[in-house]
């Protein structure tokens, strides 16, 4: 259990924390998310009742029939407490049937298949901002935003799906320099899914595109060098995986030259790079 140094000040930015935490699932239109919002809007308003009671030092514990410590209930913490100190708070009746509600999803096997209005989620904790202007946790005219935890999660994920899309793209485009490597060595054989000049040069630009991704990711290495002269000079461009490196020249966005070697030997057989290939792509499935 992590303790807190408690002072006034950490106390209401908690329950200010706690507050836009609620808001943030109750705004959700998944059933879970919202009840959960409620159940923590209800938790926020009982910690909101006992830190006043600490305060203005009302005892809000008994001693139950077995001898042991107990906290007075959410009616008994409310009314003897919060309202009776803050009489501007809204009325017990406003919030009553909305507490009933958190029994039910606390309580009760119905919650496993039935879900009430989310409505309910989102009026609660509109009375706890009230209850908590009342009570000069939240100062009138201040706009709380909510909670961004799960946007932060939700765009987390969209990115690293996008990358892994991006990485998928780069490993075809490797692939397809690889079979335009041997069309060129062996253009006398027949090959199922040939790969035109077209096709190759589209196949680099999509490798430039996601170099960084491509680096960060699999330490596949792409760079390229421009000519002195644009128009009249050949761009070099160099492809680098483990001990495979491809070397091509481009002039006037036509591919001229290719050279691939693998431990500075020449490639001549398909199956030399295909376990590179495979390779590359358990990484990315991984990811």
């Amino acid at each position: 259990m992590t303790q807190i140094t408690r002072t006034k000040e950490i106390e209401r930015k908690i329950l200010i924390e706690l507050y836009k935490f609620a808001l943030e699932l109750s705004n959700q239109d998944i059933p879970q998310l919202y009840e959960l919002g409620h159940y923590l809007t209800d938790n926020l308003i009982s910690k909101i009742s006992m830190l006043i009671g600490e305060e203005e030092g009302i005892n809000y514990k008994f001693i139950n029939n077995r001898g042991v410590e107990q906290t007075r209930g959410f009616y008994w913490l409310y009314n003897n407490i919060l309202k009776q100190i803050y009489s501007s708070a809204p009325d017990y009746s406003k919030i009553e049937k909305l507490h009933e509600l958190r029994n039910i999803y606390q309580h009760s096997e119905w919650s496993i298949t039935y879900h009430y209005n989310k409505e309910f989620a989102r009026n609660y904790i509109k009375e706890a901002k009230n209850i908590m202007i009342a009570t000069n946790i939240i100062k009138t005219g201040n706009e709380i935003k909510s909670s961004n935890y799960l946007l932060k999660k939700t765009n987390k994920q969209d990115r690293s799906k996008g990358i892994k899309s991006n990485l998928l793209r780069c490993h075809r485009a490797l692939k397809n320099i690889c079979s335009f490597y041997f069309q060129l060595q062996y253009p006398d054989i027949e090959y199922e899914n040939e790969v035109g000049r077209t096709k190759a040069f589209i196949s680099l630009k999509t490798l430039e595109k996601y170099r960084s991704d491509c680096f960060e990711q699999l330490e596949l290495y792409y760079k390229e060098d421009e000519p002195k002269y644009k128009y009249i000079g050949t761009t070099s461009i160099k492809i680098v995986y483990e001990q495979l490196e491809i070397s091509i020249s481009i002039k006037i966005e036509r591919i001229e030259h290719v050279y691939m070697t693998l431990g500075n030997k020449y490639v001549e057989h398909k199956s030399e790079v295909e376990p590179l290939l495979a390779q590359l792509l358990e990484k990315i499935s991984k990811l």
